[in-house]
This record gives C-alpha cells, structure tokens and sequence, in this order.
C-alpha cells in the first residue's frame, strides 16, 4: 500500500467530477479484500446466516445488547457528538455499520428509497444512512434509512462478476449477498458503494418489483442525448441537472428512461449538507485511493493526519469525518478493509475477515417515489 500525501479521494465524492464508465473499471483489488464481514470482538456483532436478513431477536431493542465503548470511556459528565452514518450493514446484535454497533430505539422508524418499511426488511449488505446519539458509552438511532443505488432489468454479464443493470455497470463485491436471479430482464435492487468512475460495487442484490427505475449517479451530457451510465434519460427537466449527482426515478421507454422525479443526490455530491447543520461529526464507509481524482467544486480532496497510508487502487474504507466551515470535511482517520483497527467517530473499526455468500432467495422490494419522513434522521424528508 503506497504512501502518499496527506489526501484522500473518496468514491462518494470523486464520482462528482468523473464521468460514468461504461466499460470495465480499473485496476482494483477487491477480490482479495472481504469487508462486508468484520471480526467485532467484544460486541454482539454477528453476520446473519441465509438471506441476511434481521431477525427479530437480534435486535437489541432500546440499546439491550453489547455495544462497542470509546476507547477512553467517558465519565458521567462527559457527551459524545452526534454521529452521521452512511455505511452498509454488516451485521446484527442491534445493527453493525462502519464499525460500529448502533442500538435501536424503541421507536424505531425505518425507511427504504424514501418511504417508511418494517424494520424487519433490514438486511445486511444494505447501505444505511442514520444519526446515531449517544446514551451513556451506546451509540443509539431513531430512525435508520435504507438506500439502493440502483433498482431496475439486469441486462447482461459483462465478464464475471461483472454486470449491467438498467445501464450501469455493477462489481459483486466478495462476499455480497445475492439474493436474486442475475438473469437477463429480472429486476433487481442492488445495494452497494458507488465507484470512483461511475457504476456500483453491489454488497447485496434483492429481487426488485418489476415498474419503477430507479438511478443515482451523475447525469452526463452526451450531444443532444443525457445519460447515467450508458442508459438515456429524458424528461423530468433533466438538462437543468445536467452535470450533477442525481437520484433519478422513472419508467423505461423503448431504451430510454422516461424521469418522473429527478433531484440532486446530497450524500454524494454534499454529504455535511445531507445531514443537516446539527451533525459535525461522521462516519462515512466509500472506496478511497491514494490518486488524485481531478478538480471538484466540494473538496474530492480532504486532509488527513500526517503519514496516512492509502491504497493505490480503490478499496473499502470507513472514514472519520468531521465538519470544516459551512460545507467542508476534513477526516479525522482512515480504515481501509482488511487493515489494521483505526478509531472511527470515537470507536474502534475493525479489520475484516472471510465470509460466504448465501445462496439466492429471500423476499422482493418495491420502490415506488414520493418523500419519506422527516423525522430523527438525515436529510429533509424526502428520504436517501
């Protein structure tokens, strides 16, 4: 792993000034690095067996279970900022995200691409986005939401591994869970953290209700065409968004996207701003590396401590974060997947270890648009 300068290009950032790609991604190594199954030794912390769905005895309700300490514990005086989150679920025991273990409160809301869902539609391999506060040494959340990057028709095998759904290029990451049928015009939701070049590294693949597509990405300007990926979009006042990180829904027509909702996707061209001026503190998991992406508008580049080490190909991290001014992060720390433990929003992340895909099965998501609530949680109601 080379050192570099004090810089790291995050994936959630660096996709805002770098095209889609629609051809295979560069070198990488993701092979050879499992992190959707972290050893958390001294927690309840445990990757589910079968479909990795929560069970309801795994939920720890009103922060029951074992739960990670600081490692300084605080006395009875001392508070802990509040924690923005953005990570995918690695286990239960309450849940387990970015290294840490989050206990559920008892009134729990969950959402999924915006509209409220049962907390037993939990799954690991999702990516979650929460607020988590703390009770004493337990980080604790009211509201926990379930975003996919992607929901629409597998279209093809690219090589293996490799997939296109509804025109975005799709990496099975080691160990994901795939829950659904990779045949061509099955509709699936892939879960997952965004490439540096466009596309997604899908951590979980969920049977998806054929209707609704759904897309976030950039939306790029290609001659009189728009596109994410290499999928053609129109509607939707879409030009006026051209450029941007977008989440996009809509119908396909013929081999279009016809867009019936289309707005700025926040968490990934401005996360601080996703979750609101009250959290200054993060705990963000993307793909980092060491290379320099390019200009950005909102710092692709964030300062890191001195002598940090970083991959020189794009890999898994979680990221300390903290807020800078109006709009900036700056981290605090860095865990690349398979590394050694780095302290992350004031816990201990840990390194990886092995884990084996399930066999297909399990149940099928619905994505149907329209705004989410509010409530305790980021964004502004209208849902990741």
């Amino acid at each position: 792993m080379k050192r570099c300068p004090a810089l790291v290009t995050l994936a959630w950032l660096l996709t805002a000034c770098t095209p889609q790609a629609s051809e295979l991604a560069g070198p990488v190594r993701w092979s050879d690095v499992n992190w959707l199954h972290p050893a958390m030794s001294g927690t309840a912390c445990r990757a589910p067996e079968g479909d990795g769905q929560m069970r309801l005895a795994e939920r720890g309700i009103g922060g029951t279970g074992p739960i990670t300490r600081p490692p300084t514990a605080p006395g009875p005086t001392d508070s802990k900022p509040p924690t923005g989150v953005a990570a995918v679920i690695t286990g239960f025991g309450s849940v387990c995200l970015a290294g840490l273990e989050v206990a559920l409160a008892p009134s729990l809301t969950v959402t999924m691409d915006g509209l409220t869902t049962s907390e037993q539609n939990l799954a690991a391999g999702q990516r979650a986005v929460l607020v988590a506060t703390w009770d004493g040494h337990r980080p604790i959340t009211a509201k926990v939401a379930i975003r996919h990057e992607i929901v629409g028709p597998v279209e093809r095998e690219v090589t293996d591994g490799i997939w296109i759904v509804a025109g975005q290029l799709v990496h099975i990451a080691p160990g994901a869970w795939v829950q659904a049928a990779l045949t061509r015009g099955n509709w699936v939701a892939v879960s997952g953290l965004p490439q540096p070049d466009g596309g997604v590294l899908a951590s979980r693949i969920d049977t998806a209700v054929a209707g609704e597509v759904l897309l976030r990405g950039r939306l790029q300007r290609n001659g009189q065409d728009y596109r994410i990926g290499t999928l053609v979009v129109v509607g939707g006042d879409v030009a006026s968004l051209a450029g941007e990180m977008v989440s996009l829904r809509g119908r396909l027509v013929g081999d279009a996207l016809a867009v019936q909702r289309a707005m700025p996707d926040q968490l990934q061209s401005d996360p601080a701003a996703a979750f609101g001026p009250g959290i200054s503190h993060f705990a963000i998991q993307a793909l980092i590396s060491g290379a320099r992406g390019g200009a950005d508008p909102f710092a692709a580049h964030l300062a890191l401590p001195p002598g940090t080490a970083l991959p020189a190909v794009a890999e898994p991290a979680i990221l300390g974060l903290v807020r800078a001014g109006a709009t900036g992060l700056v981290a605090t720390s860095v865990n690349v997947a398979g590394g050694e433990s780095a302290d992350v929003g004031g816990m201990t992340a840990p390194r990886g270890t092995a884990h084996q895909p399930p066999s297909p099965g399990g149940p099928s998501f619905g994505h149907p648009g329209g705004p989410g609530p509010g409530g305790a949680g980021p964004g502004n109601g209208t849902g990741p």
